[in-house]
């Protein structure tokens, strides 16, 4: 039964037309929204949220500055989406590669046989959960560091 289930995700998605769909999501996206470093916006109209987490314990939680930081990243604000959050720019740049690799991906079934991709798929696997860990790294880690200065700067 697994192996007919995997059999049909295969066939029932192209990887070139997933690809294509995170790009023109990311495309979407920067398009309606963007933010500074302390605001929101959709549409031209700010958004105001805040974090449960922060509210309830006084201290950023892992992901604080993510909303900004990818879109702050999308709009080419490097510098500043890295002062927010590091993961953000990490997260973003990791969607678009994930996107041209599944483009290329695609490419290359078309140039070869279709089986004879199997390793470009493990490959890709593996590269995904090495970039998911990677991704989880600098998120905690930004995340300590963030707590352990509000610590800090507070005396608790």
């Amino acid at each position: 039964m697994r192996r007919l289930s995997r059999q049909t995700f295969r066939t029932g998605a192209t990887p070139g037309g997933v690809g294509a769909l995170l790009v023109a999501q990311l495309l979407l996206l920067r398009a309606l929204a963007s933010a500074d470093t302390e605001r929101v916006f959709v549409m031209g109209r700010e958004l105001r949220w805040g974090c449960l987490f922060r509210r309830a314990f006084g201290l950023p939680c892992p992901a604080c500055g993510m909303t900004r930081g990818v879109l702050l990243t999308l709009h080419g604000h490097f510098g500043d989406a890295l002062r927010l959050n590091p993961a953000a720019v990490v997260l973003t740049l990791g969607v678009v590669l994930f996107a041209a690799a599944l483009v290329f991906v695609a490419v290359h079934q078309r140039a070869h046989d279709p089986r004879s991709s199997g390793r470009l798929h493990a490959r890709l696997r593996l590269a995904a959960r090495a970039y998911a860990g990677l991704l989880f790294a600098v998120m905690l880690a930004h995340w300590v560091i963030e707590v352990m200065t509000r610590i800090a700067e507070t005396g608790r």
